[in-house]
């Protein structure tokens, strides 16, 4: 059984933690550091399995599951960092406050950690650069009346990498960057998603059939202008997002995938890319306080609801110099909206299958044309003064074939197929190329 004074003791650089609940050391906080040639280690270890290197945390039974009540990584109250710290295979379960990674930490890993249970958000990075969270599945975060509890939460952070993880049923948001954090951060190739049994009949009660959920948004992006490096949103897969149920958690939304700009904070130097949305009531929301935005590559399959909002695969009312390009939309209510506010943007070679509705509020000038967009049995966006399409009749005019991927890799897998996602060589639409 390991002693918890001695995590930070010079003589060790590894420290095994055996199956046990050792919550009752409360706050394990990491004061020391390792270097980029020697790292220090914090690794789950059975002695019964000692081969075992790979069994995720949220695949063991709970006796064989080594279990913290929270984590500090630098220290909380003399803001004091640590560098060079890998933890890996634990779970930590009931925090009564957020996981924290801060004080000037930089380069350490969290890796194939089940974070449950918490009673308020799970992780902050706050003053920090340059960590990972990786691996690891994080879910369930509290649900109470009109009230927000994320996932993971940037603030003051810079370079942080969010990697192939797992996270689902957040009452906020999976991610959200708030307004003071700094820039270069990565979301990659992770899941975000509400499984049905948070969903209710927007009135409070649960119902795995229902129209609403306790839960908000995969990724919020509240600020700040970024100068520099692009905050990276790519290959994420997002599913299952309904419109929030205040009565049982969150403060409001209307199930969008990704939000920016919704807050009243400058929100720039944004790539969405590569990602796939589907079974949502809303894809990408771009807000009042968006510029210099690129969505580009993306799929998005069966977008609907019935809120003020919803059922849009790219809502762009507002965004100033936005980059809309090689996007798939399939089984859309609106393909895309939006207004004689969004300026200096681009909507090109898109592909827009079975979408049969586009709205604009207002006419849409010269500055934002949409251009060379490839339409299948869907509409045109007619009151933009510079449009171009070609138009089919049919979804299988496109020539496009199903797309089938692995979500839940780390509590699955399962196996899910888009229709006419994935495109051929006979496709129409192979050839578009941007300018």
């Amino acid at each position: 059984m390991p002693d918890w004074l001695d995590i930070n003791n010079e003589k060790y650089s590894v420290f095994c933690v055996l199956p046990g609940i050792y919550t009752d050391a409360t706050v394990i906080t990491l004061t020391r550091s390792g270097t980029i040639n020697q790292k220090r280690w914090i690794r789950w270890y059975d002695p019964l399995h000692p081969l075992d290197k790979e069994t995720h945390p949220v695949q063991m039974p709970n006796k064989q599951q080594a279990v913290i009540k929270q984590l500090f990584v630098g220290d909380y109250k003399k803001r004091a960092p640590v560098a060079h710290w890998v933890i890996d295979r634990l779970v930590i379960r009931g925090s009564e406050g957020a996981n924290w990674i801060g004080g000037g930490s930089t380069n350490n890993i969290l890796n194939r950690l089940l974070i449950e249970e918490g009673k308020t958000s799970y992780v902050v990075f706050d003053d920090a650069k340059e960590n990972v969270l990786q691996n690891s599945v994080l879910r369930d975060t509290p649900h109470k009346a009109n009230t927000d509890y994320s996932l993971i939460y940037f603030s003051k952070n810079e370079g942080t990498r969010i990697v192939n993880n797992e996270l689902y049923n957040a009452t906020a948001s999976g991610v959200q960057q708030g307004p003071l954090s700094l820039s270069n951060q990565t979301v990659y190739g992770n899941e975000f998603y509400v499984t049905s049994d948070r969903y209710t009949n927007c009135n409070g009660a649960f119902d795995p059939k229902g129209k609403c959920s306790c839960t908000e948004i995969g990724i919020v992006l509240k600020g700040p202008a970024l100068p520099d490096k692009s905050f990276r949103i790519e290959k994420n897969i997002f599913w299952g997002f309904r419109p929030t149920d205040t009565k049982c958690g969150g403060t409001g939304s209307p199930g969008q995938a990704i939000d920016l700009g919704s807050a009243d904070n400058p929100t720039s130097n944004v790539l969405i890319k590569d990602n796939i949305i589907y079974d949502s009531g809303l894809g990408i929301y771009l807000g009042r306080y968006v510029n210099n935005v690129s969505v580009i590559g993306n799929v998005f399959y069966d977008i609907s609801g019935s809120e003020r909002g919803s059922g849009t695969a790219i809502s762009n009312g507002y965004g100033l110099s936005t980059t809309i390009a090689n996007n798939t939309i399939i089984s859309a209510d609106y393909w895309y909206r939006t207004s004689h506010l969004a300026k200096d943007g681009l909507v090109e070679c898109n592909v827009v299958i079975n979408s049969p509705r586009v709205d604009s509020a207002g006419f849409v000038g010269e500055d934002s044309p949409l251009i060379n967009n490839y339409l299948y049995n869907s509409r045109p966006l007619v009151n933009a003064k510079v449009h171009s399409e070609k138009i089919f009749h049919s979804a299988s005019d496109s020539q496009n074939q199903n797309l089938c991927f692995l979500t839940q890799k780390h509590t699955g897998p399962v196996e899910i197929c888009i229709p006419y996602a994935k495109a051929s060589s006979a496709s129409p639409h192979t050839d578009c190329t941007t300018r």
